[in-house]
């Protein structure tokens, strides 16, 4: 693991000049934010990242789950259990999700041959699979499941009680399958859902769904491949931090690669001094861009005299803040890279010159957005 010293303890005053306006303001948390006086020459330590990466051999059948000991009644399904298969598995999730579009009053009714309700697109399920058979399976993942739901409106209830063993079916076979290269991201993600749901949301800037069910993504930065997923349950049903909704959702996402040297990128709704540092104690680099009023960011940031083209740059404690102006004034933090001018094509396909920190935001932030191109492709 590489070893994050602090930078504040050995000033060289041929590269750092102190502001003494944030130094007054954040003496208190990780010492003073230091300009730094020639950004082309000052360059963040590089990450030690040693971690076997991409695709890795699995067998999505190789799928096997042992029964939790349980009390059977004389008359129980559980006497005739036996393993579930493969084809068994990929039938039962097709049966929930056709459930979801297909809304009757209780799980017989979806195997009556005798109603109305039934048209030639709606599959009948008795051919797919037997009636007893999903229901064992059914109850043998509630009784696998040790949450204890509450009723709605009350402390801890979880909306997604009904469907968490199959979210974390497809977040260990994720995980199994792949692994995560150096460069990953976090972002937000709509399912989309056009009908009435306590959870859905509204987010005007995503281009697949504004509509729908969010998701809070990993995704490896290069690939777009999704990682993990994590329900947004609602503001009621959230774990709630001191620090903020997208400081535990972040934390949340990366707490199983913490101390490999991985390094994250996510956007302004995300990013504040306090996340960057948290990472940064658990051996996790980061880049974000930041609102400038945020806590603990330089009091020099929030109200810049920048013409386009200018950069500010100052850096504290094994973390540099860049300011940089374009058609408007961008903000970021970051533990890695360099504000270094480079020169690099737009999207009209012109020749710019940028810092390299802002290069490196833009080619590591779309992994899920590329992510959600290809879940696209898929859908009818």
């Amino acid at each position: 693991m590489a070893h994050h010293s602090d930078i504040t303890s050995d000033i060289d005053s041929d590269v750092f000049d102190s502001d003494d306006d944030d130094n007054e303001e954040f003496t208190t948390f990780r010492g003073p934010w230091f300009n730094v006086v020639d950004p082309s020459s000052f360059i963040m330590p590089d990450p030690d990242f040693q971690e076997e990466t991409g695709p890795v051999n699995f067998d999505p059948g190789d799928i096997k789950k042992k029964q939790a000991p349980m009390i059977l009644c004389p008359h129980s399904r559980f006497r005739d259990w036996y393993p579930v298969t493969r084809e068994e598995m990929l039938a039962f999730m097709g049966i929930v999700l056709s459930m979801g579009v297909v809304k009757k009053p209780t799980y017989e009714s979806y195997w009556e041959s005798n109603t109305r309700a039934w048209s030639m697109e709606t599959p009948n399920f008795s051919q797919i699979m037997a009636r007893n058979r999903f229901q064992a399976i059914l109850q043998f993942l509630h009784c696998n499941d040790n949450t204890t739901a509450a009723e709605p409106g009350e402390i801890g209830y979880d909306p997604l009680h009904k469907i968490s063993p199959i979210i974390e079916f497809f977040n260990e076979t994720f995980s199994r399958n792949y692994k995560l290269n150096w460069d990953v991201c976090e972002d937000e993600r709509i399912v989309g859902f056009k009908g009435r749901h306590q959870l859905k949301q509204y987010i005007s800037n995503k281009k697949a769904h504004r509509w729908g069910i969010k998701l809070w993504v990993l995704s490896d930065s290069t690939s777009g491949y999704t990682h993990h997923i994590n329900v947004y349950k609602g503001r009621r049903n959230e774990r709630r931090s001191p620090n903020g909704q997208g400081y535990q959702a972040v934390m949340d996402l990366m707490e199983p690669h913490f101390y490999k040297e991985h390094h994250v990128t996510f956007d302004s709704f995300f990013t504040s001094p306090r996340l960057v540092y948290d990472l940064l104690d658990k051996d996790t680099h980061s880049t974000g861009t930041v609102i400038k009023s945020r806590k603990d960011m330089p009091s020099s940031f929030k109200n810049p005299a920048m013409q386009r083209g200018d950069v500010n740059v100052k850096t504290r404690a094994g973390v540099m803040a860049v300011q940089w102006a374009d058609r408007r004034v961008v903000s970021l933090l970051t533990t890695t890279g360099s504000a270094r001018q480079i020169q690099t094509t737009n999207g009209k396909g012109r020749e710019v010159s940028i810092p390299a920190i802002i290069d490196t935001y833009n080619l590591t932030m779309g992994g899920v957005d590329l992510g959600d191109q290809l879940i696209l492709q898929f859908e009818p």
